[in-house]
Formats: structure tokens, C-alpha cells, sequence
């Protein structure tokens, strides 16, 4: 992949909605609950000034307890998530879960022609009041195009503010950060925005 195609790769997985920000915190959301997400952020590059807009729409079900199933949509493609409960998500001030996803992109005039994204975060929920939590977020993410891999690290900070019982707000900054593959494109991407967050829970 060279550096041209790599920076659009890159750029078009941010701003079509790859998991670099997750808008959810790392609380399953119990058997049978969901949520629906709204997700508008601005994206930009260390390595170039000009940002741009992005938007994706999730929604996640509590399939058990300890493990949701969602899936998100963008302009060029879309993503099955998943997370799973490594805590007791009844008990205790902090969370931690695991939240794997799967992404495919078609990328617009690129000879890469699209790309699938494979991503781990673990995500670590802080308590803050009863209803809010502090999200931190870790992971990587590897890249597959036209037989070729690259890798990156993936990090988030996010805070999820409850309003009511069927509604959050959910900003959160996260950035892509390439280590391997993309062939001295080696710029972070950062993406900043805010969720809206519908939906049910029976959670603390």
C-alpha cells in the first residue's frame, strides 16, 4: 500500500465511522436492552490541518447479560460490534469489557478498491455519579486491503452523561495511530465528537 492510498484509507475510516471512538461505555447493557446511537464528529490529522465532518448510526441489543451485539452503519460501509462483560456488571464502581467489531469499507477513488478493519478495544468504565461513567479506551486495529495489513493502536477517552432514563450524551476524542504497513504514513488521526444515546437499560 503506498503513502497516498494509506493516508486515504486512513482518513476515509474516520470519516465514515470506523471504531477509533466507540460511543458507549464498557457497561453491558443487560438481557434484552438496547440502545441507538447517533454518532457526528470531526476528524483531522497531525499530519495535515484540513479536518473534515463524519457521522455513523449504531445500535447494540443485550443478547446475555455480559454480552451486547450491535451493528453500525456509515456512508461506505458498515460494522458488526460486539461487547463482552470481564466484570460483573451489577457490582462495583468500574467496568471493564472487551469490545471486538468487524468493519468493511468500500474507498472511492482509490485503487485499494475497500478495506475490512478487525479492532479489540478493551474499555475500562469509571463510576463518576449513578448513572455516568468515564470511559477509557485501548486496543488495536488491523487493517486488510487487497492482501496486504497494516496495524495501528487505537485510544479513547469518552465520558457517557445520563439525561433520563431512555437518553445520554456521549462525547469522546479518540485516535488512530499507524505502527506497521502504511509506509512511512505514520501521521495519528484523531476523531472527536458527541453521541446521542436512545435506548434501554436496567443497568446501575
Amino acid at each position: 500500500m503506498n503513502q497516498v492510498n494509506a493516508i486515504i484509507v486512513l482518513t476515509v475510516l474516520l470519516a465514515t465511522g470506523c471504531t477509533v471512538t466507540n460511543y458507549t461505555n464498557a457497561r453491558t447493557l443487560g438481557k434484552g436492552n438496547f440502545e441507538v446511537v447517533a454518532e457526528p464528529s470531526g476528524v483531522i490529522s497531525t499530519g495535515d490541518p484540513n479536518g473534515f465532518a463524519s457521522f455513523a448510526v449504531s445500535g447494540r441489543l443485550g443478547v446475555t447479560d455480559r454480552f451486547d451485539l450491535g451493528l453500525r452503519l456509515n456512508p461506505l460501509g458498515a460494522g458488526i460490534l460486539s461487547k463482552v462483560a470481564l466484570t460483573d456488571p451489577d457490582q462495583g464502581k468500574v467496568d471493564v469489557a472487551l469490545a471486538p467489531s468487524v468493519n468493511a469499507f468500500f474507498v472511492l477513488d482509490s485503487t485499494d478498491g475497500g478495506l475490512v478493519q478487525l479492532t479489540a478495544p478493551l474499555l475500562v468504565g469509571v463510576d463518576v455519579r449513578e448513572q455516568d461513567q468515564l470511559v477509557l479506551g485501548v486496543g488495536s486495529s488491523i487493517l486488510l486491503s487487497q492482501g496486504e495489513t497494516s496495524v495501528t493502536v487505537l485510544t479513547s477517552v469518552g465520558y457517557q452523561l445520563r439525561l433520563s432514563p431512555l437518553l445520554a450524551l456521549h462525547p469522546e476524542v479518540g485516535a488512530l495511530i499507524p505502527i506497521s504497513g502504511m509506509d512511512g504514513s505514520n501521521a495519528p488521526l484523531i476523531q472527536a465528537g458527541v453521541g446521542v444515546v436512545v435506548g434501554s437499560r436496567d443497568r446501575r
